[in-house]
């Protein structure tokens, strides 16, 4: 656990609201407008009662639309389709794993938080400065805890290898490929039970 005051780090604009929750994930739902560099792996946050939860995206699902069925029946122009995408909210299901929380106090702790998020809470991106904040730990290193709330949770390889790169981007430019070596490390010490699964994983790893 470390401490880091989070009241520091400026919220982004909110991407979405969350429309369930339990206590390894929760849904929220936002327009594909909305949604800007949201992908697979990525950190998000939600306020879960008192303390900031951090999750990371596991699954992004396009909601079944009746008038995008419409468009595909029809014979519509790429141009049109372009702009009803530009125009429309399309709406996007992302699920999105519990990583940790940090408390009102600025103390980080990769655990289930006590509960998850209330529904329609505002979901927002966590920027780069907010990931390190969330990884350091009290010596200056990262924490890489989070990894086994993930894989208990039941990320895929590609939702781990997908967070582990991103989180990396998050990192100055010189100790990104170091951090991504020192999560290969931990990840084969957490799978060294399940070596076809660690084999699958750790190419997925390298540069």
């Amino acid at each position: 656990m470390t401490k880091q005051p989070a009241s520091k780090i400026p919220a982004p604009t909110s991407i979405g609201r969350v429309l369930s929750s339990e206590a390894t994930e929760f849904l929220f739902g936002c327009a594909d407008a909305q949604a800007g560099p949201l992908r697979l792996g990525s950190f998000v946050q939600a306020e879960t009662g008192a303390s900031l939860g951090v999750g990371v995206v596991a699954d992004i699902r396009v909601v079944d639309d009746a008038f995008a069925r419409q468009l595909v029946a029809g014979d519509a122009k790429p141009d049109y389709i372009q702009e009803q995408r530009d125009r429309r909210l399309t709406p996007l299901e992302v699920r999105a794993l519990h990583a940790g929380y940090i408390l009102p106090g600025g103390e980080v702790l990769h655990r289930l938080p006590p509960r998850p998020p209330s529904a329609l809470e505002a979901v927002y991106p966590c920027d780069a400065e907010r990931v390190r904040a969330f990884l350091r730990d009290s010596r200056g290193g990262w924490n890489f805890s989070f990894l086994s709330i993930l894989i208990a949770a039941g990320a895929s390889n590609e939702v781990l290898a997908e967070c582990v790169w991103q989180a990396a981007a998050a990192q100055p430019a010189d100790p990104q490929s170091r951090f991504r070596q020192e999560a290969a490390r931990e990840l084969t010490r957490l799978l060294s039970v399940d070596l076809q699964r660690l084999y699958s994983l750790l190419p997925q790893l390298s540069a």
